[in-house]
């Protein structure tokens, strides 16, 4: 026999002889008159016709990869109980087509109650990464969330999908760490668009970050309900318009070291949807806050409240629409630093000692300080002390200066 030359023809592998004669390609599977490239390179590839159950028969072991042709998978809960398993959809950034039904990109709908993308208890090293895929959650006709991350796993990674219509949360998990829900789009839940923790569970080194957040129907509660976290940075998320509370943190547990920083939220203007931007320490105080240069407007409630928190630093925000309502309320906490570039609509409420920054302002022990940056990324305060300068660091370090 000839020797057989293979092309890559559209994506798929064609074998032809020396007469340029299409020949079949033989492996120990069998004779094919042609292969697609992935199946060369060892992906599972599935057709809408499979739907979500022939999604689910793909992944049979860790390490799974599965691409998923344009056009529209229906079914139940689509259950991974393996590590490291990546789910890929066509149609490049699939959120981009918010009412795009030409089949051009991978859709997968709900026709059960329950999530549509769930991972198991028996998932312990995660690695979960879900890319380009539209994901409706048929909330008029089933329950449940589009996606839920169970028990205790990490190195998930969302990114450039499109979730929306879910009966409650788009995004639910409980302990997981090292993760990253990046660019996506989140659209109309009927609870949270992203709830994470709960409980004794905690979540850790999370990234949050550049995803556009939609509730034109105003049944959502908000676009993150962070109820217990450690490292968690939520950075330049976009919402317009918004119902409910932007971002809520601490409602089981309280939170360490949280970065909520760049963020853009609008609410809807004659209707009364969006309560707060950002609401930390509902119920347990929030250690270690920033939440700088956030920017919103149309709000009913107060844009950012900090009911309990220690060692925050409020900076570079601005809430220019209240309604009347304060921009900013700080109602409890200690070691809280206010900078004086934050722009408050109808100013900012301190129900508790805070130190401001660009400000000459009063000390929890009744003395005027003036706050002032250190040029290392830290604060010093300068006060009169019985005739005599003290400078105090952010440590409580003192230096007097005769």
């Amino acid at each position: 026999m000839s020797d057989i030359e293979l092309r890559n023809e559209n994506g798929k592998i064609v074998g032809y002889d020396s007469d340029e004669n299409k020949v079949p390609v033989t492996f120990e599977e069998g004779a094919f008159d042609s292969l697609d490239t992935d199946q060369i390179n060892n992906v599972a590839v599935v057709n809408p016709a499979d739907g979500t159950q022939g999604i689910e028969d793909a992944i049979t072991s860790d390490d799974t990869l599965v691409r998923l042709k344009p056009g529209e998978y229906t079914g139940g809960t689509i259950t991974i109980p393996y590590n490291n398993v990546i789910i890929r959809g066509c149609g490049g950034r699939a959120h981009a087509a918010d009412n795009n039904d030409d089949g051009a990109i991978t859709r997968l709908k709900k026709t059960e109650d329950g999530p549509i993308i769930e991972t198991t208890a028996d998932f312990p090293e995660g690695g979960l990464h879900l890319a380009d895929i539209d994901i409706d959650g048929n909330k008029s006709n089933y329950a449940g969330p589009c996606i839920r991350l169970q028990d205790t796993s990490g190195y998930h990674r969302i990114e450039r999908c499109f979730l929306r219509n879910s009966g409650t949360n788009l995004i639910e998990a409980d302990e997981i760490f090292n993760t990253r829900i990046i660019d996506n789009k989140l659209k109309n839940p009927n609870g949270w668009g992203i709830q994470l923790g709960s409980g004794s569970s905690n979540v850790s080194h999370t990234l949050i970050k550049q995803n556009d957040y939609r509730d034109t129907d105003f049944q959502g509660s908000g676009f993150l309900d962070l109820r217990d976290g450690t490292a968690v940075r939520i950075k330049d998320n976009d919402g317009s318009p918004v119902s409910g509370t932007f971002c809520r943190l601490g409602e089981d547990q309280g939170c360490t070291n949280i970065n909520f920083s760049d963020n853009y939220v609008e609410g809807q203007f004659g209707v009364d949807s969006l309560k707060c931007v950002i609401k930390a320490g509902t119920n347990n105080q929030i250690n270690e806050l920033t939440v700088r240069r956030n920017n919103s407007f149309a709000f009913s409630g107060y844009g950012i409240d900090i009911v309990s928190a220690q060692r925050a630093v409020i900076e570079g925000n601005r809430m220019p629409s209240g309604n009347g309502i304060n921009g900013i309320r700080i109602q409890d906490g200690s070691n809280i630093i206010y900078h004086s570039n934050n722009k408050s609509v109808n100013g900012t409420v301190f129900d508790t000692s805070v130190r401001r920054v660009g400000n000459v302002s009063e000390n929890s022990e009744g003395q005027q300080e003036l706050a002032l940056n250190d040029g290392n990324g830290g604060t010093v305060y300068v006060r009169a002390v019985n005739g005599e300068v003290v400078v105090e660091d952010d440590n409580g370090n003192t230096t007097t200066i005769n």
